[in-house]
């Protein structure tokens, strides 16, 4: 038996969860909550939270694994949704990518080219002066559920790769005038589409959608906890000098050695 406490801190985000063998014991977070309007990242708290991490390793001399973030939401989403071996859309804050598992690697077959989805909806939500509890993308994902109509906008691939800041750039510009016109609510503006999307071209390709709720599917401590079980269980420890934070930490650098 083998439990895994993981300490989540990015941006305004803090969550500790415990895993015992793929089993959920605990999984509480909690939101830094600005005023509406205002952007809710912040860099201190990832370092803060390793910081702790290394603490408790010590205090209770207990190994420790750095884990790569999205490696975490991957790991957490095959868990809960018991998919064996998905083609995964990630879509956070900072990153926008299709990946698939190859030889060892989660291999990026597509990404952004300019910013994310996750921080696309963000200044969006800024726009629209929503709260940022307990996320912005769940907020919209709340108020559309009560949109009426579409706005069409402007949307960019090349090849592979998306690119988001021309329809973030139009969004920005437009909905404040046409808010006030009463053309359209905010709830239309934030009509939800991506997961609709997603199922029709699964559905399409004789594949199925897998998701996750926003218990896990929003930065939490159990996703941390799961993927370094997963980590730990091939045999997989961190020295306490190499626990260091670094955004540039790319999906496809971390080994997966877990993974047949």
């Amino acid at each position: 038996m083998v439990i895994a406490i993981g300490f989540e801190g990015s941006a305004n985000k803090l969550g500790i969860g415990i895993i015992k063998d793929g089993e959920v014991l605990s999984n509480p977070r909690h939101t830094y909550i600005t005023p509406p309007g205002q952007g809710p990242g912040m860099g201190a708290p990832l370092v803060s939270t390793a910081l702790v991490a290394r603490t408790v390793a010590q205090l209770w001399k207990k190994p420790i694994v750095a884990v790569n973030h999205c490696i975490g939401h991957i790991e957490m989403g095959r868990l809960i949704t018991g998919a064996k071996n998905p083609t995964v859309l990630y879509v956070s804050g900072g990153n926008t990518q299709v990946i698939a598992y190859s030889q060892q690697r989660y291999r990026i077959f597509g990404e952004t080219i300019d910013i994310a989805v996750g921080n696309c909806l963000d200044r969006f939500a800024r726009v629209l002066k929503l709260s940022n509890d307990p996320s912005p993308g769940h907020n919209i994902e709340q108020m559309a559920k009560k949109g009426t109509k579409f706005l069409e906008l402007p949307y960019v691939v090349k090849g592979m790769d998306v690119s988001f800041s021309g329809l973030l750039s139009f969004i920005e510009e437009k909905a404040p005038e046409l808010i006030a016109k009463r053309e359209y609510t905010p709830e239309d503006l934030c009509n939800k589409r991506l997961q609709e999307m997603m199922e029709i071209m699964a559905k399409e390709r004789g594949a199925t959608l897998f998701a996750t709720d926003e218990r896990f599917c929003i930065d939490n401590g159990a996703m941390i906890a799961q993927a370094g079980w997963e980590m730990f269980r091939t045999g997989i420890t961190t020295k306490l000098e190499d626990t260091t934070c670094t955004q540039r930490y790319r999906t496809d650098e971390v080994e997966v050695t877990w993974r047949k």
